[in-house]
């Protein structure tokens, strides 16, 4: 019996890999790395320090200070200086005028002296010296409107009125010259024609006298210095609120900045205490003195003319005169210099003195006052000249040497501010670049 043959087996059939099979495994490495990507945690807010925005602000406003001081400092420097020398033009130009005014008067107390005698003054000179003084004063005038321009029209019609006066006085000599009374009568209503042009230069020397020591220029000193003080209270502040900050006790360039404003600051008090001295002295003391004596001699040739204008015509008394000599006493008494004071004060006592012994109705009266009284009150005025040129040329000379002594502290006083500006910016930015 036979067997029966097994079962034959299907041939195998090649099948195809299972797709997924090598998807996963080509997939495995993505997912590996996929799971080792995290998702970025939120940031972490961390507030940042306020200490640059603070060193900021006050860097700011230490510039801000340290320029204003700076800008103050040089404006105090070239605006004084300038100050000083306008002002010594129109001491100049205030004195120039009270001389011109009183050697006006000058001119006609000589005029005045040679009516009293018309013949021996003619022959020795006296009329020709008052031609000469009067010349004199149309050069002063016309120097004093090329200093000033702008009393230039004032200072014309000046010069027109004494033309006028030099006229009528001139056609009141031509008469005395024949010997007749009425020339003297011509001469003493010309005086009159005197008190414009007097009245004008007095008003013009005292606009003069004016602009000495004002305006904004003078003023300009004291706020530098109030603006110095300033930068320091502001670089003393800035310093501690930058150690305490930093935890550093000493900056440079804030320490330099500090030592340098005050340095600063001591110079433009200085030059600010030269100018302010000067302006001081000036105006207490020497200019002072130079009105007061170019006044005094001016007064007294009006005095002297009005004396001689009385002997010329008795009717009129010697009420005028007396009005002048009260007025020059009083302003003697404001010399500040007693020396000065008391020797003026005793030449003018010698003039009265001579004056009081002259009876105008005397027929000596004329020559008296051709040599008694003349001698005396020409020694005050030449005295009364020369103390107001001295004065004025001190006074001058005290501004002019102010200027040169403030010009070097107030010029190294604004080079020290601009490297107390260059320091302290410097240093403050040393600290900034630590936070950067």
């Amino acid at each position: 019996m036979t067997t029966p043959p097994a079962p034959s087996t299907p041939p195998a059939t090649a099948t195809a890999p299972a797709p997924s099979a090598p998807s996963a495994a080509a997939t495995a490495p993505s997912a590996a790395v996929a799971t080792t990507r995290t998702v970025p945690a939120p940031p972490v807010l961390v507030h940042p320090t306020p200490t640059p925005r603070l060193l900021r602000r006050l860097r700011n406003a230490l510039v801000a200070t340290l320029l204003l001081f700076t800008s103050l400092t040089v404006v105090a420097t070239v605006a004084p200086e300038l100050a000083l020398g306008s002002s010594a033009a129109d001491i100049a130009l205030g004195q120039q005028l009270r001389g011109a005014r009183a050697t006006l008067v000058e001119a006609d107390r000589k005029a005045s002296v040679a009516f009293l005698a018309p013949q021996a003054a003619g022959s020795s000179g006296e009329w020709a010296d008052y031609q000469s003084t009067i010349d004199q004063v149309s050069s002063m005038l016309l120097r004093a409107a090329a200093d000033q321009p702008g009393d230039a029209d004032r200072l014309a019609s000046v010069q027109t009125q004494i033309s006028d006066y030099r006229r009528s006085v001139d056609a009141a000599w031509t008469v005395a010259a024949t010997g007749s009374a009425a020339g003297g009568s011509e001469f003493v209503a010309a005086g009159t024609k005197l008190d414009a042009p007097l009245q004008t230069l007095a008003a013009l020397a005292q606009q003069s006298d004016a602009r000495v020591g004002t305006g904004p220029s003078w003023q300009v000193g004291p706020w530098a210095l109030a603006a110095g003080w300033v930068a320091v209270a502001t670089l003393v502040l800035g310093a501690v609120l930058v150690a305490r900050r930093s935890h550093r006790v000493l900056n440079i360039g804030l320490s330099a900045g500090l030592l340098l404003v005050l340095a600063a600051v001591v110079l433009a008090g200085q030059a600010n205490g030269v100018v302010q001295q000067s302006l001081t002295d000036v105006t207490t003391s020497s200019l002072a003195s130079a009105r007061v004596n170019a006044d005094t001699r001016m007064i007294a040739e009006q005095a002297k003319a009005a004396e001689d204008r009385t002997l010329l015509q008795t009717s009129r008394g010697d009420a005028e005169w007396s009005q002048l000599s009260s007025r020059l006493t009083t302003t003697l008494g404001t010399l500040p210099d007693a020396s000065e004071r008391n020797a003026q004060t005793t030449a003018w006592t010698a003039y009265t003195s001579a004056h009081a012994s002259v009876t105008p109705t005397s027929a000596t009266a004329k020559a008296q006052g051709r040599t008694t009284t003349l001698v005396p009150l020409v020694a005050f005025t030449h005295a009364a000249k020369g103390l107001a040129d001295a004065n004025a040329s001190v006074a001058i000379s005290t501004l002019t040497t102010a200027q040169r002594t403030q010009l070097p502290y107030g010029i190294i006083a604004s080079v020290a501010a601009m490297l107390a500006l260059f320091a302290s910016v410097s240093g403050l930015n040393r600290r900034l670049a630590e936070y950067a």
